[in-house]
């Protein structure tokens, strides 16, 4: 009887998680996104201090866009789910293009705030050399272990969110 018990648990769980809207789905997907961005810029900043204005620039900016796909995820589903790719992986629900955004902001004007400030971000790189930035990430840090781990953590976590099932 014990050993049923955690399989019918384990069911039951694997049963609701089935039962997610792909909204939430998608704020999963988003919520890995951004602890990977955090995870990955500490590890470079513990490593490489002489590149921590530029890692979190580009941090920020990449947090900034995911943010803006979360409210366009949240968006589309309201307003027209048809454009959401929904049963491809996470990272094709979206194709974000100039006419898709002019509509998006229509919706929801936030999103173009959104928007505004990302494509802001983007301009204002910081002073630095980012080929030596991605030199020394390359030669430093990808093949680490503590960097293959955060890796593996996150490509591990985003497959388990593909497979999970939503309701449109």
């Amino acid at each position: 009887m014990k050993k049923y018990i955690p399989l019918v648990l384990a069911l039951s769980l694997n049963s609701y998680a089935g039962e997610q809207s792909c909204l939430e789905k998608y704020e999963a997907y988003a919520d890995a996104q951004a602890k990977w961005q955090e995870d990955s810029t500490a590890l470079i900043n513990q490593n490489l201090p002489k590149h921590a204005e530029l890692a979190n620039y580009y941090r920020d900016v990449q947090l900034a866009t995911i943010e803006r796909n979360r409210l366009a995820v949240k968006i589309l589903e309201q307003h027209n789910p048809k454009l959401l790719a929904s049963d491809e992986p996470m990272n094709h629900w979206l194709d974000l293009s100039p006419a898709l955004d002019k509509k998006l902001a229509h919706y929801d004007p936030t999103y173009k705030s959104k928007l505004d400030a990302s494509n802001a971000l983007k301009k204002k790189a910081p002073a630095g050399n980012s080929e030596d930035f991605r030199k020394a990430f390359r030669e430093t840090l990808m093949s680490s272990d503590e960097f293959q781990r955060l890796l593996k953590n996150f490509n591990a976590e985003v497959l388990e969110i593909n497979g999970q099932a939503c309701k449109k």
